[in-house]
């Protein structure tokens, strides 16, 4: 399998944010297994190293943008009660002139109010039911971080810790394998305190929603029945006389209270920008910080296995080359042993001709003794 270098890694996805990119990217992954060979070119680490994004001032930097939006939306609502109040004395003068309302007309507008009080106390309660949520969404996610991404509530831990040890009882792998499994254990059972934690905190954010839901049950008639009031007082108010000098000074206060939230609203846009550019930065930072980590332990194994293949090829030619001179040792001694014994035979065979060379010289003898000793005794 063919290199794949971290740092070089191109999402196959787009993702909305750089948020999404760190929980959900294909990164994460890692480049999987590498078949690595004496051949195989280490990459190298970049000089440029990133570092690891400061998580406190990040953190600290959005608190403060968040507080700035709710300072700015407290201010926009403050707006739009002054707004509405314009647009009610706008609506009165429309209805028959300052000081004067038909009893209906009166009617209509107490229950209108009376309505808005309601929906008012809606909202409250709402925000009130729903205060801690953004406080308790923060603290779930910093937990998720310390809890296992498999086995991640309190019926799946023991299955979790089952499984591993089976796995570690049965394991045939590396040395690093049973490692890796060792620890998922360790964490796994570190988990718990913090899954315990976690599952109080969806219990109340669970518990938040049922109660906004019990809570707004009774808001869509409200509205509704506020859209009919108002549309038989407009309905009323068709044929009333407008006083123009109190209707223009009534439009230019709420044009100057619209701008006012048009400003307020582009710098509530301004700031959600902001808080997007550095989730962005933070998140983008800390994604290349991990990849460089994943290229890091990518090229200490990759170091280390290479240097194992030439470690070993290293002995392996130094064994061959002391059976190749062993062997030679062996061949030339039993060379020399082979010359040796036909040199002995050689010999021997010499000895033998010279022994019968002399045999036949004394048997040659003794005829020629015994021929003359018949001679003189004849």
């Amino acid at each position: 399998m063919v290199y794949k270098n971290p740092m070089e890694f191109k999402e196959s996805k787009k993702f909305k944010s750089k948020w999404q990119e760190y929980r959900y990217g294909d990164w994460r992954r890692g480049s999987g297994k590498t078949f690595v060979t004496i051949d195989t070119e280490i990459p190298t680490i970049p000089n440029n190293k990133v570092t690891l994004p400061d998580e406190a001032a990040f953190h600290k930097k959005q608190v403060e943008i968040d507080a700035k939006i709710k300072e700015l939306f407290k201010a926009m609502g403050d707006k739009s009660t002054q707004f509405g109040d314009l647009v009610d004395q706008k609506k009165t003068q429309r209805s028959g002139g300052q000081g004067y309302m038909s009893t209906d007309m009166k009617e209509k507008f107490a229950r209108i109010n009376e309505l808005n009080k309601q929906k008012k106390a809606i909202y409250n309660q709402v925000d009130s039911c729903q205060a801690d949520n953004g406080e308790l969404i923060k603290k779930r996610e910093a937990i998720n971080k310390k809890v296992h991404k498999k086995w991640n509530t309190s019926e799946l831990i023991p299955k979790g810790l089952k499984e591993l040890k089976k796995n570690l009882e049965t394991n045939s792998g590396t040395f690093k394998d049973e490692e890796r499994i060792i620890r998922d254990i360790k964490f796994l059972q570190d988990s718990i305190p913090f899954i315990t934690e976690k599952e109080k905190i969806d219990a109340k954010i669970n518990e938040s929603f049922k109660a906004k839901k019990l809570i707004t049950k009774n808001l869509p008639a409200i509205l509704q029945e506020q859209k009919a009031l108002q549309k038989e007082i407009d309905e009323q108010k068709k044929d009333k006389e407008i006083q123009v000098e109190t209707l223009e000074s009534l439009d230019k206060q709420i044009d100057r209270v619209k701008e006012k939230k048009v400003k307020d609203q582009d710098m509530v846009d301004q700031l959600k920008k902001d808080r997007v550019d550095l989730q962005d930065k933070y998140y983008g930072q800390l994604i290349e910080y991990s990849k460089l980590q994943y290229l890091i332990q990518d090229v200490k194994w990759m170091s280390d296995m290479k240097k194992k293949l030439v470690d070993t090829k290293a002995e392996k030619d130094r064994r061959d080359a002391e059976w190749k001179a062993e062997k030679a040792r062996r061949d030339a001694e039993w060379q020399a042993k082979k010359d040796k014994e036909k040199k002995e035979r050689e010999e021997r065979k010499q000895r033998e001709v010279e022994r019968k060379e002399r045999e036949e010289a004394r048997r040659l003898k003794e005829q020629e003794n015994k021929k003359e000793m018949e001679e003189q005794l004849r």
